[in-house]
């Protein structure tokens, strides 16, 4: 009796749950001990996910195929098989039971009956071999082994929702690569220090700069790291001094205004960074550097 039912759980998630027309279920599979594994086999196509561990299959005529974490595994339906040594380890799974001739798709399902067969045909090439899942994929198989685990009967309409569809999306992914990542848009450094000194005058943070560029905060360090050696405040400051110095050398304005004109938040902050950068105060260096006015 044991050799008749070994493998065929009720899945935590089944066919009525998922409505789709193709997916037959979902299991939970997670064990603390070792247990004994007998030969089976399914009416499903069955796909097993390694989520920790390792399992050996035994199949008839062909290697043994052992999966590892982060792995997938695609059984077709009605092939026998049993973990090797007949001992089912120490480990987490999800398998996902498919029907071997795609029906015509129901209301929940996100693929048409050609779309579903098509997957099914992608899937079953990577029969009896084990895959390396990608990073997003395995992340998305926790994730629907997690609502597995609860069972559908314990499971709100939203996360019975997000089961059907992560499970379709398990199903594609298994199949296609991660969509590549858009290329970031370089932008030139020459037009992000023209809109700094367009600027100087305003409060210009970070995250405005962040903002203003579309990169990440570690993006916009590392590119002023590499075009100046400078960190984004350092380089503004002294694009800051630059221009307090212009002003200062061909104009009458006050310090005070040229300080506020600069971006410096008070003249007593203008004069003490000045003087910290120039060796002198803003009213010396003046004296000594100021054109000869018309």
């Amino acid at each position: 009796m044991k050799k008749q039912t070994y493998g065929h759980r009720t899945p935590e998630i089944g066919a009525k749950d998922f409505a789709s027309g193709w997916i037959l279920g979902v299991r939970h599979l997670s064990s603390k001990s070792a247990k004994g594994s007998f030969w089976h086999r399914h009416n499903e196509t069955s796909i097993i996910c390694c989520l920790r561990g390792e399992y050996a299959y035994e199949f008839h005529g062909i290697p043994i195929v052992t999966l590892t974490a982060g792995s997938f595994l695609v059984i077709p339906a009605h092939v026998e098989h049993r973990h090797f040594m007949a001992v089912d380890p120490v480990g987490e799974r999800l398998e996902i039971l498919l029907a071997p001739a795609p029906p015509k798709p129901m209301r929940h399902s996100v693929f048409t009956q050609k779309s579903c067969r098509t997957l099914h045909s992608a899937l079953l090439k990577r029969a009896l071999m084990p895959v390396k899942c990608e990073k997003a994929l395995i992340s998305e198989c926790r994730e629907l082994q997690s609502l597995a685990g609860k069972t559908a009967k314990s499971l709100s309409d939203e996360e019975l929702g997000v089961a059907r569809l992560l499970c379709q999306l398990v199903l594609y992914r298994m199949t296609h690569p991660s969509m590549p990542l858009p290329k970031r848009t370089v932008v030139p450094f020459e037009d992000i220090a023209r809109w700094l000194e367009k600027h100087l005058g305003e409060h210009i943070g970070i995250d405005r700069l962040v903002a203003h560029i579309g990169y990440s905060r570690t993006q916009v360090f590392t590119l002023f790291k590499e075009e100046t050696g400078l960190t984004p405040a350092d380089f503004l400051m002294r694009l800051r001094i630059k221009k307090a110095c212009a002003l200062l050398e061909s104009t009458g304005m006050p310090a005070c205004d040229i300080a506020k004109r600069c971006g410096f938040s008070s003249a007593s902050v203008f004069n003490a960074t000045f003087r910290r950068q120039m060796g002198s105060t803003p009213i010396v260096w003046r004296a000594r550097n100021m054109r000869q006015l018309p």
